[in-house]
Formats: structure tokens, C-alpha cells, sequence
């Protein structure tokens, strides 16, 4: 039997003040019994209840980047609820216009507030539930055919803890992978699932931290570098990866810079190894792949870091991976990403690291290439979610390593054929 919780919408008390009593009239009585206030005195006022002390909590929805093939995604949600420890859930109010969420298309970090600040009691939450409502639907690219997206009930998202404090506004930031969450199930039928995953989750005050911002420039040159893609990544350690022993990197968010080589990245994470990538660009300023130094982004005010990327020298490379590594079937329920990451030498003070360089959709149908790669040494991992029983309860997902070791050389397409 599915296990029912009551759900409770918030709601402001209000004071209720007692009212005097008026005259009634009478002549006071000599009678014995309880003593009564002399006519035209008014009575003493009821004592007030205690107010409920109050905090205000707003939840955020960030999608990471875009996902390939896919230009158009709206989601329908009923309600967002947090649960207390006695198990039941708060709803939080939501305007008709943040029930319908288009989540692709976001500037300024691809950011979608859903609820702006609601006065909840203080105390510490556990969890954040989304309920969906149906009608979610995807547009895909190119051609923009718009189809129905079926998704599950509801999604409960994990993280910190929620402490609400009294009078101070908390901020929950959920990141959703979305070239994770959307698969054609089984491909090419023109049947899409949307099944949410959850990158990273994070609580916060409401202050300006979280965030970078600089310019892209040509070393040597200064010449300012438009239309780069800039990716925050950060090392988490997911479930998944307990038994590989190692922190897996992932892509926090990505930004554009504009025509004056400004990027602005917003509502990042409180983490304090955080690095910015910029894609290798073959464009009209072609340049190389870039790794900032790590960057501590848990200060209260933004991180202003400016790039100087090194030209381009060299013929770019490229890493194929075959058509369904896993061996899965055609008419398989999974859905999967690969993830490409370069191994960056050591710098004075930080160990030698992977760095992602870019991520996609796991195929079945055909091989996955990774271009404009710049000569080194990389590192492909894979995520694999089973959608059996979807859009009910899933199993577990898995991860792991897929490919290592792989040198590139420049100009160099280097197929991979064996697991390693």
C-alpha cells in the first residue's frame, strides 16, 4: 500500500486580539458568587497566542547546459513540498506561470526561479518534493517536431539539510542534468521519457556568492573572445561512484560569453574546488582548451576571474566511441551520458586532475564523437540509468569508467574499440 502524507498549504498567522467585553447592562448583584467587573469597566484583553516564528525559503531550478537534440522543454508541476521530521510535507505557493517551466532556455545561467520566497516555520526540513502534473512536452531539433514527454509523479530531491531561520531568507538550488533526463524510449519510436536526475543540490543564504564573472581574451593580443562556451565544474562524490573510490567531475553550469567577451556564471554551488573550462573554439578567434586555477566560491561576494586563452597552434584531434559500448538492446529502457574529461599536469599547489571537457548522450544507434580536442591525454566515463518500471520506481543508476588512457595527437582521430 503507497504510503499517504497530508499535505498542509502555508499560511501567515494572524494575531487574534481579544475583544472587550461591553456593557451589559445589569445591575451588579450582591448575590454570592464569582466576583464581576463593575458596569463600564471594560474587561482585560485575552492574552495573544505566541506568534510562529517564521523564515522565508526560495527554491530554484538550474539546468546545467543544454541537451543535444533537444531545443524545447516544458514541464508542468503541481506543487513544490518540503517535509518536516514528523514526516509531513508543506506545499509552498506557486504562481500559475511557475507551474509551467520552460527549462532550456534560460539566460543568465539558465536559471528558473519556481518559488520566489515563502514564509514557512523555522526549523530543519529534510526533504524538497516536486509533484508533476501531466502535459510536459520536448521540441526537438532540428525540424522543432514538439511531442508528448512522460515523466513520473513526483521527484524527491535529496541535499543538505533546510535550516530555516528566523527573519533570514534560504535559498534551495537544484541543478538538473537535462542531457540525462530526456531519452526516447525505446529510439525512434517518437515515444520521449523524461526522468529527473539530480546533479547537485544546494542550500544557501541569500547572498551574492556563488558566483563568477569575468572576460574571455587572446593572450598576447587582448583581442576579446565572443560566443565561448564557459563550463563551472566541481568534483562531487555521487552514490554511484562510492565503490570506484574517486570523486567524479561534473559540469555545475555552463554561460556564453557575449559580444565584449563577458560571461557571467550565477547561483553555483558553495564549493571550494571549482574550476572554469572553456571549450576549444574554432571559430574566428580559434583557441585552446583552457582550466582555470581552483576557485573558492564560498565567499559572501562574487568571484570576478578573467581568462586569457592561448591560440591556436595546432590541428585538433578527435575521440569516436562506438554505437552501444554496453551491448544493449534496440528496444532497451536506459538511458546513459558519456562524459569526456583531459588530464591537466600538476600546478604549484594542486595535484594533477581530470578535467571534464565535454558530455553526451549515451547512443545506441550510431558512434559518439568527441571533436576539436586538443592533444593530450584523456578519460571517458560513462552514467547509466535502467527505466525499467518507468514511470514508477527505477532501479539505481551506475557509473564508472569506460575509457582511459586515451592519447590524442593533433590532427589525430583516435577510435576507441575495446572497454578498458
Amino acid at each position: 500500500m503507497a504510503l499517504q502524507f497530508r499535505v498542509r498549504p502555508i499560511y501567515f498567522l494572524i494575531p487574534i486580539l481579544g475583544l472587550a467585553a461591553g456593557c451589559s447592562g445589569d445591575t451588579p448583584s450582591s448575590t454570592s458568587g464569582p466576583a464581576r467587573e463593575p458596569v463600564g469597566v471594560p474587561a482585560p484583553a485575552s492574552p495573544r497566542p505566541p506568534a510562529e516564528k517564521l523564515g522565508t525559503l526560495a527554491f530554484t531550478l538550474v539546468n546545467d547546459g543544454p541537451a543535444e537534440g533537444y531545443e524545447e522543454v516544458h514541464l508542468n508541476l503541481a506543487s513544490v513540498e518540503i517535509r518536516q521530521p514528523d514526516g509531513e510535507w508543506i506545499a509552498l505557493p506557486m504562481t500559475p506561470s511557475q507551474r509551467r517551466l520552460e527549462v532550456m532556455n534560460h539566460e543568465g545561467g539558465r536559471v528558473k526561479a519556481v518559488v520566489e520566497g515563502a514564509k514557512v516555520p523555522v526549523g530543519e526540513y529534510e526533504e524538497l518534493r516536486i509533484r508533476f502534473a501531466p502535459g510536459h512536452s520536448v521540441k526537438c531539433q532540428p525540424g522543432g517536431a514538439v511531442r508528448d514527454l512522460k515523466g513520473p509523479n513526483e521527484f524527491v530531491a535529496t541535499g543538505l539539510p533546510i535550516f530555516v531561520r528566523e527573519g533570514t531568507r534560504l535559498e534551495a538550488v537544484y541543478t538538473l542534468r537535462m542531457a540525462r533526463c530526456i531519452r526516447e524510449l525505446p529510439p525512434a519510436s517518437g515515444r520521449f521519457a523524461f526522468h529527473p536526475v539530480q546533479f547537485y543540490g544546494a542550500f544557501r543564504n541569500d547572498w551574492a556568492t556563488g558566483v563568477v564573472l569575468g572576460q574571455l581574451t587572446m593572450a598576447g593580443t587582448g583581442t576579446v573572445v565572443s560566443g565561448a562556451t564557459v563550463m563551472a565544474v566541481t568534483s562531487v562524490r555521487d552514490k554511484d561512484d562510492a565503490n570506484l573510490g574517486q570523486d567524479r567531475q561534473g559540469i555545475v553550469q555552463t554561460a556564453t560569453s557575449d559580444a565584449k567577451g563577458y560571461y557571467h556564471l550565477a547561483r553555483l554551488p558553495r564549493c571550494q574546488d571549482c574550476r572554469l573550462v572553456v571549450r576549444p573554439g574554432l571559430g574566428p578567434k580559434p583557441h585552446q582548451f583552457k582550466a582555470s586555477r581552483i576557485l573558492n566560491l564560498n565567499k559572501r561576494f562574487p568571484e570576478i576571474f578573467s581568462l586569457q586563452l592561448d591560440p591556436l597552434k595546432e590541428e585538433m584531434g578527435s575521440i569516436v566511441v562506438p554505437p552501444n559500448p554496453f551491448g544493449m538492446a534496440n528496444d532497451s529502457m536506459e538511458m546513459g551520458e558519456l562524459t569526456i574529461l583531459k588530464k591537466c599536469p600538476a600546478r604549484e599547489g594542486e595535484p594533477e586532475t581530470m578535467v571534464v571537457v565535454d558530455s553526451r548522450a549515451l547512443s545506441q544507434d550510431g558512434p559518439t564523437e568527441f571533436e576539436a580536442l586538443c592533444a593530450g591525454t584523456y578519460e571517458i566515463r560513462y552514467w547509466k540509468q535502467s527505466l525499467t518500471g518507468f514511470p514508477g520506481a527505477v532501479p539505481p543508476a551506475s557509473s564508472g569508467i569506460l575509457y582511459e588512457n586515451i592519447q590524442v595527437l593533433p590532427g589525430q582521430r583516435v577510435l576507441v574499440t575495446k572497454r578498458q
